[in-house]
């Protein structure tokens, strides 16, 4: 093996060659810290800036956040989640022909919703007949307080004398619930007189326990035989009813009915919402 002898030249060239690796690794080193503080600095500032500058959570966003229970609707949106809703039920229907060719379709309707009612919907009648056929539609518009049982009614739908059998009721898909916490509203009714000379007619009285003054509001009445089945209903209107006070209202029927009227049942229907 020849041996490689360290001529003080070869010793210097190595030195020279160690200090500038050395130096070349101190300078990458502090190329690396001033970039790293550029960065550094850089995200600081960004992220004071995206802190002041985010729009804050709304019930506009288009994002389920601030504890909303959907996107933008429920806990502190005023807007519903359909998923918080239950729907309307129609307890019953019957429909009643008050002149031939005249008829009257009424349903009994519960929200079970607590705090939850329907300012305005759409409904819709269908009636048919004994096989079942349609024979006519009647569409209109009512609203449902939370937690409340209540009457819808359409008059003068026009069908075939002595066809319609049976109606239903359908709502649509596009409910819009709003929260609502009131106390119902203290309305009582007492009937008065009822005559079937010359033709049926009934008188009653419209009580309010409340201290403010009611606007304008439906009162419907069902009758029915002895044995409980509904033979017909009629409807007015209070056009306002002051606070603590009472006021008369008339129905009237323009034929006889098949049988005689013994239950007398009154439905006073005032919006929460007004």
């Amino acid at each position: 093996m020849v041996g490689i002898r360290a001529t003080p030249a070869l010793l210097l060239r190595a030195g020279s060659f160690c200090y500038t690796v050395t130096n070349m690794s101190w300078r990458n080193r502090r190329r690396v810290a001033i970039v790293l503080t550029v960065l550094l600095v850089f995200a600081v500032v960004a992220g004071f800036y995206f802190y002041f500058t985010k729009p804050l959570p709304s019930c506009l966003d288009g994002k389920q956040n601030q504890g909303e229970w959907g996107v933008d609707c429920g806990g502190p949106c005023a807007r519903v989640c359909r998923s918080e809703t239950q729907p309307l039920v129609t307890l019953w229907t019957r429909v009643f022909e008050i002149t031939p060719g005249n008829y009257t379709a009424v349903a009994y309707v519960e929200n079970p919703n607590r705090l939850l009612g329907l300012p305005t919907f759409n409904y819709e009648f269908v009636l048919t007949d004994f096989k079942g056929t349609e024979i006519a539609r009647a569409s209109g518009e009512s609203f449902a307080n939370p937690k409340e049982r209540f009457i819808v009614f359409s008059s003068n739908i026009m069908a075939p004398a002595g066809t319609a059998n049976r109606s239903f009721l359908g709502f649509p898909d596009n409910f819009v619930w709003q929260r609502l916490d009131k106390d119902p509203l203290k309305i009582q009714m007492k009937r008065k007189n009822f005559s079937l000379e010359p033709s049926p007619n009934l008188s009653a009285e419209v009580l309010s326990e409340e201290i403010k003054t009611i606007n304008r509001f439906p009162v419907y009445v069902v009758l029915s035989d002895k044995n409980g089945n509904a033979i017909s209903a009629s409807a007015t209107f209070v056009d306002s009813l002051g606070a603590q006070s009472a006021t008369d209202v008339y129905f009237t029927w323009p034929t006889p009915f098949a049988d005689t009227p013994v239950f007398f049942d009154f439905y006073p229907h005032a919006s929460l919402f007004d």
